[in-house]
């Protein structure tokens, strides 16, 4: 048997699914019972379902949740600031927050996706 390297996302809409180019997002955002999926071109995708769902399915690609609300794609991550609390910086512009809790974690994390971290 053939292994098949994942390259999408399966998200359910109203009509069925939706196929999600996995380099093309960029980060997820939660919502009380959604997410939003932000796509490197501006889209979002809504669904309705938990980031926790989402985690599920993308930590073991790289993604990483750096706050309770927020789970980031690896190769959109462009830099690490600490001007007011520690902030994640991607490649569409957005700033995700990186909680007290998380800091520790999504230092080690940025070990193993950065070379000279």
């Amino acid at each position: 048997m053939t292994s098949v390297q994942v390259q999408f996302v399966a998200i359910p809409h109203q009509h069925g699914l939706q196929f999600l180019v996995l380099h093309e997002i960029v980060a997820i955002e939660a919502g009380r019972s959604y997410c939003v999926f932000h796509m490197h071109d501006g889209q979002k995708h809504t669904v309705s379902r938990s980031l926790s769902w989402a985690e599920a399915r993308l930590a073991n690609l790289g993604y990483c949740r750096p706050h309770r609300s927020w789970l980031v794609n690896p190769t959109h991550v462009r830099a690490l600031t600490r001007l007011q609390g520690y902030q994640l910086h991607l490649s569409n512009g957005m700033q995700v927050p990186v909680s007290e809790q998380a800091k520790a974690r999504v230092m080690e994390w940025i070990k193993t996706i950065a070379l000279g971290a």
